[in-house]
């Protein structure tokens, strides 16, 4: 039976593993679809009449807005990225790809995540 979001789990935080060790993640909170809706106007009017951009503003909305944390990011020499509302952007900016996928599995965090009292 698949897991899914319940109201009684919408301001929890949940850790997405992004490796089977788990030591590389993202600690984020779900968004409402109200809330969805609300930062999807937002991204429309940033790009104006231009879809692909406001496809793009939209993810960089939601991944900031709901990733809390994370751990194990690397630039491409291994240095540690720390996470900021600007590291997001730059993600979103630089490796698309990954941000569409992390927007996806942080979409369906109630099974691709793991209900987190608190950051380790």
């Amino acid at each position: 039976m698949p897991k899914m979001m319940t109201g009684e789990f919408a301001q929890r935080t949940f850790y997405i593993p992004w490796t089977t060790d788990k030591s590389e993640g993202v600690w984020a909170r779900p968004l409402t679809l109200t809330r969805r809706a609300e930062l999807r106007r937002e991204a429309q009017l940033e790009a104006g009449m231009d879809d692909d951009l406001a496809t793009s503003n939209f993810c960089r909305l939601m991944l900031t807005e709901s990733i809390e944390d994370w751990q194990g990011f690397r630039d491409a020499a291994g240095k540690d990225i720390p996470h900021s509302r600007e590291a997001v952007a730059a993600l979103c900016e630089f490796d698309p790809v990954l941000a569409a996928e992390m927007l996806a599995r942080i979409s369906a965090m109630a099974r691709e995540g793991e209900l987190a009292e608190r950051k380790n």
